[in-house]
């Protein structure tokens, strides 16, 4: 495992044990574990921003460095909260990730969520001859599903903002997910929000501090990556 992840067989809140690390990223570290408590298994997602946290040695405790990481570990926990909130209102959707609890320990917060297997839509991308779909029917059966997820998340007034290849999940039992919901927001009547960019997937208004978000904006990153899937390449952001 990364020198910061949790140690295999280590338990979290007396009933998950870590099984293998599943992968990281900026912000998170998402492991396999065991409920004992269920008899499953599960996802568990924690928040470990790894630029400006470290795990005490030997133990599970997050910690920062200084007091300025802390003012922004404190924001980004709050806003990793959100996330296992709006993701819990999407619960019961076919095309999304369930989340089945989310709690605090070790000083940080974990989210805990079916176990998905399978690949991303551009990791299948990447081993296809020339990064493209063939038959446009298979690509448009991915794409109906994850706007059916779209539209059930809009309905429940939540923006997804990163919806591109790395975020589409092609589970081994043939179902579609649409995945990440880290920079999802609430829709409001203002709609302007934090930058978040994607190249090549990314709409004009999320380029712009002040650029007006809305269900639109979800629609247009969908049609760049159908573009992709059936050009290889994406479109000039």
């Amino acid at each position: 495992m990364d020198f910061f992840a949790l140690e295999k067989s280590a338990v979290l809140k007396n009933r998950y044990e870590i099984i293998s690390l599943l992968g990281t990223g900026g912000f998170s570290v998402i492991y396999k574990a065991f409920d004992h408590e269920l008899n499953s298994t599960v996802a568990i997602k924690e928040f470990f921003p790894n630029t400006i946290a470290e795990r005490i040695p030997l133990t599970k405790k997050v910690v920062t460095r200084n007091a300025e990481d802390a003012s922004r570990f404190a924001d980004g926990l709050t806003a990793f909260k959100q996330e296992a909130q709006r993701m819990a209102e999407l619960k019961g959707a076919h095309n999304t990730v369930n989340v089945l609890g989310a709690f605090d320990e070790n000083d940080t917060a974990y989210i805990v969520m079916e176990l998905l297997e399978g690949i991303t839509l551009l990791q299948y991308l990447r081993g296809l001859p020339g990064e493209r779909f063939e038959d446009i029917e298979d690509a448009k059966q991915i794409i109906r599903s994850v706007t059916e997820a779209l539209e059930y998340a809009h309905s429940k007034k939540i923006l997804h903002r990163d919806v591109s290849p790395d975020n589409i999940f092609l589970c081994s039992d043939g179902k579609v997910k649409l995945i990440d919901f880290g920079a999802a927001r609430e829709i409001t009547d203002g709609g302007e929000f934090s930058v978040v960019v994607k190249s090549g997937c990314t709409p004009p208004e999320q380029y712009r501090k002040r650029g007006k978000q809305g269900t639109w904006t979800d629609i247009y990153a969908l049609g760049a990556t159908f573009y992709r899937m059936l050009t290889g390449v994406y479109p000039e952001s």
